[in-house]
């Protein structure tokens, strides 16, 4: 079910535009807009066989879908649908960070080594160690994944703790930690890792215990149940053809979590400034640790992305798995989000260099909406 809502709160641009007092003034997209735009990509592109999106304030959030679930059948996409939302994971998982921080459990820059099983060694580099802060921001100096055989997304689920420890016992910083950015989906399993061991709770507990049960979040899951099955959204490529899904294994703290565009539009609502949720606390310090992101187009925080617009910036992460996309979008200003979910594949131009974009599917779409001077399709909107 959708949240009841206001149709003026929801409407973006000019507004919240003004708040941030800086760039050009921008006529707000609708909810009629936003559904003209995933019906033009589903029966008119034909990028996605079935997408849903929700447009959020501070108190209300409306959930706009079009498509199917598969591509075999003629099931509609609905705000229950779940989807994989990839690497939006990794704003969870930073959370529990900042939540086990807030309660003195852990410091946001204690050197990660401290809170993993003694069986891990960490590699350092000039007397530097790897910090939960630097995981958490991507400038540990670890690759995007330790090497693995065959395709990373049929490797991934089958890599073994004890594989990534061996192979971190031999591995070579290419640079001292903090001195670099490079998006690493590892350094999200070893955070993760980290985390869990601290507090003595699995990985899963935890997102239960501090993230979904506090929000009521009931349509997310890391492995959805046998009894949600039927709202679960088929994986396709970018040809619109049927793939499996994405079973991160160990590395699912990066990028497994599955959710509803309700549940995901009540995360974002809870995490933005001002919700008066009990996540807001925690979510406020993901937004102080700061660091420069190059190749991501702007800065990074912990999990979330910061990124320039002709509007002012905004706070941004994409999530790409084999076959679905996703992406959340927020301006912290004018306390107004949007997010963007696609059950294919999205589609990436020779533009987009950035190891974490999202490509032209669901990211170009968010950032449009939230801020329509960056062009749907524009290299802007995919990074």
């Amino acid at each position: 079910m959708t949240a009841p809502v206001d149709r003026r709160s929801i409407l973006l641009g000019a507004a919240a535009a003004s708040m941030l007092g800086a760039g050009a003034r921008a006529e707000p997209l609708s909810e009629a807009d936003l559904a003209a735009i995933l019906r033009q990509r589903v029966d008119v592109e034909k990028r996605s066989v079935g997408m849903a999106a929700a447009l959020i304030s501070q108190r209300n959030y409306r959930v706009v879908c079009y498509g199917r679930e598969r591509s075999a059948d003629d099931h509609k996409v609905s705000g229950e649908t779940l989807f994989e939302i990839g690497s939006i994971t990794k704003i969870y998982t930073a959370l529990l960070l900042t939540g086990l921080a807030r309660d003195g459990l852990l410091g946001i820059d204690d050197p990660a080594d401290k809170h993993l099983p003694e069986d891990f060694k960490l590699p350092e580099r000039d007397g530097r160690r790897i910090t939960l802060a630097d995981l958490a921001t991507h400038m540990a100096g670890l690759p995007r994944f330790p090497p693995m055989k065959g395709s990373i997304f049929e490797a991934m689920h089958s890599y073994s703790l004890a594989e990534l420890k061996s192979w971190l016992a031999d591995f070579k910083l290419p640079r001292a930690p903090g001195s670099g950015w490079e998006y690493s989906n590892l350094g999200y399993c070893l955070l993760a890792l980290a985390l869990s061991h601290r507090a003595n709770r699995s990985y899963e507990e935890l997102l239960t215990q501090r993230i979904f049960a506090p929000i009521g979040l009931t349509t997310t899951f890391l492995r959805p149940p046998l009894q949600a099955s039927a709202h679960v959204a088929e994986d396709h490529d970018a040809k619109l053809n049927p793939m499996p899904s994405w079973d991160g294994g160990i590395f699912a703290s990066a990028g497994g979590l599955w959710a509803s565009t309700g549940d995901l539009a009540r995360f974002v609502q809870a995490v933005m400034p001002g919700s008066g949720s009990p996540l807001e606390p925690s979510a406020r310090l993901l937004l102080q640790t700061l660091r420069p992101a190059p190749p991501a187009g702007g800065q990074q925080a912990l999990g979330w992305e910061v990124l320039p617009a002709q509007e002012g910036d905004y706070v941004s992460k994409d999530g790409v798995v084999g076959g679905q996309c996703a992406t959340a979008v927020f301006d912290p200003a004018g306390r107004v989000g949007v997010v963007v979910l696609s059950n294919t594949a999205p589609k990436f131009t020779v533009a987009n260099t950035s190891p974490s974009g999202g490509g032209v599917g669901a990211a170009d779409v968010a950032r449009h909406v939230l801020r329509p001077s960056i062009a749907l399709g524009s290299e802007q909107a995919t990074r």
